[in-house]
C-alpha cells in the first residue's frame, strides 16, 4: 500500500499515543469541529491574595454567562474556622480584565456555590456563627443585565448544620433548586442526618415560590458530614435529586437514592440500584493544597452531570470495586448504571453528538493517569478513548488531581495537576477523540503548590480557576485563560490505516512470551493514525489490549515498544 504522504522531510516531532486497553469500534458520527481563530497566548489574572495558614481563598464556584466568567468565592478572614466574606469576581475575556463585588460581608461564610439562571446568577452561602455552633443557609441573586445584587434570602436557618449546598436551574420552569445536607448533634433539638431540597422561583427581586422538601433520610444509618454525597440536576420539567443512603440490610454498603422532583414540590422516588459492596458516591470532599496540611475539609463538590439526547448521565464512583460509573436516567425515569472503567474522580460533560467521561485511570490518584472515554449520545456505545497525559504515569499525578472537562466548538478540553513537574496541564481533543491536541504545561509552578479548582470553556477560550499556597502560607486564587488552537494547538487527521484483529502472529508462527504479563492482544495492532498541525506531525498507534502497566512505565504502559520508520526522500 502506498504511503499517504510522499515526503516528510519537515518532520519535527513524533508523539506516540496508545489507546487504552479496551477494543473500541469506530463510530459513524461525523461532527464538524470549528477551527478557532488565532489569538494571544494564555494570560493569568490574580483574583485574590491572603496570608493565612488556611488557603485564603476557598470554594470558588465557576459560572459562565453572557461571554463572561463569574467566580464567587470565600476570602478567609478567620483561619480558625476557615470562614470569611463572599466575593464575586467577574472576568471578561474580551478585555482580560476583572472586577470584584462584595456578596456576603458577615465574615461567617464557610460554603459557597452558584448556578446561572435566565438573567441572574444564584449564589448559595452557608454561614457558621461560631458562638451558636450551627450553620444557616442563604441565597443571593445577582442580575447580570442590571448588575444588581439582592438578598440574602433564607433557605434554612435552624439549630442544625445546613451545609454543602448544591444548586441547579431548570429553564423550562424557570426555577432554582438548592440541595443540602442537614445534620444535628446532641446540642441540636434532635440528633439527625438528612438531606433537604428547596425550590425557589423569583419574579424580579422577589421570591414567589419557596418550597422545602425533606427530610430525605440516609435510611439504614447516619452519614457523617465528612463522607456526605449528594447531587441535583435539572431534568425534563423538574429536577433529579440524588443522595447517598446506607443499605437497610447491610450498613457497610451505601447506594444512591434517586428522586424526581416536580415544580409544585411533589416528587417520585425512583428505584435504588442495590449494589452490594460497591459504596457509590456522587462527589468528593475536596482539599486546597497546603505545604503542611490539607486545609479546610468542608469543601464538597459533586462529580458532575450532563443531559444529552433527553438522557441524564451522572458521574459516580464506587469505593468497593474502584469502578467509575455513569448513572443513566431516561425520559421515562428508568434508571441504570454504565460501568466505565476502574478509576477515580470522574467528570462528565456532553458535546454535540457525544458525551465524555474524564477520570484518573487505576486504583490510586498518585499512580494512575488521566484518560477520557467518549460515548455516542444516540446509542450509548463507546466511540473512542484518549490518554490525556502525554507524559503520563505515576510521576505526573498529584493527590489533589481531578481531570476537569469542558466542551466548546467541537472540542473537549481537560485540565489536571501534575507533580513532576509541578504544573497545571491541559489537553484537548475533537468530539470523536481523533484530533489530538498537544498536552501543555499551561501554568508552570512558581514556588506555589497549586490546586486546579475548575474549568470552563467560552467559545474558543478555556478558563482554569486555581489556587496556590507557598511555603510562607501566602495564598492566591487565580484565573487562567487560554485559546484552543493557540495555547492548545489544533491538529487534523491526515490518514488512518486499520489492521484486522487477531493477526498478531508475525509472519505466521510467532507466539507471545509465556510470562503472565503478556496478555492476549497486547501486540495486536488495531489502527495507525497520522495527524498534522502547522509545525508537527503526530503518530497514534492503537492496539487491541494495552495490558495495563505491570512494570510502571512512565507513560502509563510498558509492554509495547513502538518503532516507526520514515523515508525522508521521495525516491524509491
Amino acid at each position: 500500500m502506498s504511503s499517504p504522504v510522499a515526503k516528510v522531510s519537515y518532520l519535527l516531532l513524533l508523539a506516540i499515543l496508545v489507546a487504552p486497553l479496551v477494543s473500541y469500534t469506530a463510530s459513524t458520527l461525523a461532527p464538524t469541529p470549528i477551527t478557532p481563530p488565532a489569538s494571544t497566548t494564555g494570560v493569568t489574572q490574580e483574583i485574590q491574595a491572603g496570608n493565612y495558614t488556611y488557603a485564603a481563598t476557598i470554594e470558588p464556584a465557576i459560572v459562565v454567562f453572557g461571554g463572561k466568567v463569574y467566580v464567587p468565592y470565600i476570602n478567609v478572614s478567620n483561619p480558625t474556622y476557615a470562614e470569611g466574606n463572599v466575593s464575586l469576581y467577574v472576568y471578561d475575556p474580551a478585555t482580560n480584565t476583572g472586577t470584584q463585588l462584595a456578596v456576603d460581608t458577615s465574615g461567617l461564610a464557610i460554603d459557597v456555590n452558584a448556578v446561572a439562571g435566565k438573567d441572574s446568577i444564584l449564589i448559595a452561602v452557608t454561614e457558621f456563627p461560631s458562638t451558636t455552633s450551627y450553620r444557616d443557609l442563604y441565597v443571593y441573586l445577582y442580575n447580570v443585565t442590571e448588575k444588581k445584587l439582592v438578598g440574602p434570602f433564607t433557605v434554612s436557618a435552624t439549630k442544625y448544620y445546613e451545609e454543602y449546598p448544591v444548586v441547579a436551574y431548570n429553564p423550562i420552569v424557570d426555577m432554582y433548586a438548592v440541595a443540602y445536607f442537614l445534620s444535628g448533634t446532641k446540642a441540636s433539638p434532635l440528633p439527625i442526618t438528612q438531606f433537604n431540597v428547596t425550590l425557589l422561583k423569583f419574579s424580579g427581586d422577589t421570591v414567589v415560590t419557596n418550597i422545602t422538601l425533606g427530610p430525605f433520610t440516609t435510611i439504614g444509618a447516619n452519614i457523617s458530614y465528612t463522607t456526605v454525597s449528594l447531587q441535583i440536576a435539572p431534568f425534563l420539567n423538574g429536577f433529579v435529586f440524588m443522595h447517598q443512603v446506607v443499605n437497610n440490610t447491610d450498613i457497610t454498603n451505601r447506594d444512591i437514592a434517586i428522586h424526581f422532583i416536580k415544580p409544585d414540590g411533589s416528587y417520585v422516588d425512583l428505584p435504588t440500584i442495590v449494589t452490594p459492596g460497591e459504596n457509590e458516591t456522587l462527589g468528593d470532599i475536596r482539599y486546597i493544597y497546603n505545604p503542611t496540611t490539607q486545609a479546610n475539609s468542608t469543601i464538597y463538590r459533586p462529580y458532575g452531570y450532563t443531559v444529552i439526547n433527553n438522557n441524564l448521565y451522572v458521574a459516580v464512583y464506587a469505593y468497593g470495586s474502584g469502578m467509575v460509573k455513569l448513572l443513566k436516567i431516561t425520559p421515562t425515569l428508568t434508571v441504570s448504571y454504565i460501568n466505565v472503567d476502574v478509576g477515580l474522580r470522574p467528570h462528565v460533560v456532553s458535546g454535540q453528538t457525544t458525551f465524555a467521561v474524564a477520570y484518573i485511570k487505576g486504583t490510586s490518584i498518585t499512580t494512575g493517569y488521566p484518560v477520557a472515554v467518549i460515548y455516542d449520545a444516540r446509542t450509548g456505545s463507546v466511540v473512542n478513548s484518549v490518554i490525556l497525559s502525554a507524559g503520563g504515569g505515576s510521576s505526573f499525578m498529584s493527590p489533589q488531581n481531578m481531570p476537569f472537562l469542558s466542551f466548546s466548538r467541537g472540542f473537549y478540553v481537560s485540565t489536571w495537576l501534575a507533580n513532576n513537574p509541578s504544573s497545571i496541564f491541559a489537553f484537548a481533543f475533537d468530539e470523536l477523540g481523533s484530533g489530538v491536541m498537544v498536552s501543555s504545561p499551561i501554568i508552570p509552578t512558581t514556588g506555589f503548590n497549586m490546586t486546579p479548582l475548575g474549568l470552563r470553556t467560552i467559545d474558543s477560550n478555556f478558563v482554569v480557576v486555581y489556587s496556590g499556597v507557598n511555603s510562607t502560607y501566602t495564598s492566591t486564587l487565580n484565573i487562567y485563560m487560554g485559546t484552543i488552537g493557540v495555547d492548545l494547538p489544533t491538529s487534523t487527521r491526515v490518514a488512518v490505516l486499520y489492521d484486522p484483529l487477531g493477526d498478531d502472529f508475525g509472519a505466521g508462527n510467532i507466539t507471545y512470551p509465556t510470562a503472565d504479563v503478556f496478555k492476549p492482544g497486547v501486540f495486536d495492532l488495531k489502527a495507525f493514525y497520522l495527524y498534522q498541525d502547522s509545525d508537527y506531525w503526530y503518530f497514534k498507534i492503537q492496539v487491541n489490549n494495552l495490558g495495563d502497566n505491570p512494570w510502571s512505565g512512565p507513560a502509563g504502559f510498558c509492554l509495547q515498544y513502538i518503532h516507526i520508520y520514515i523515508r525522508t526522500t521521495a525516491e524509491m
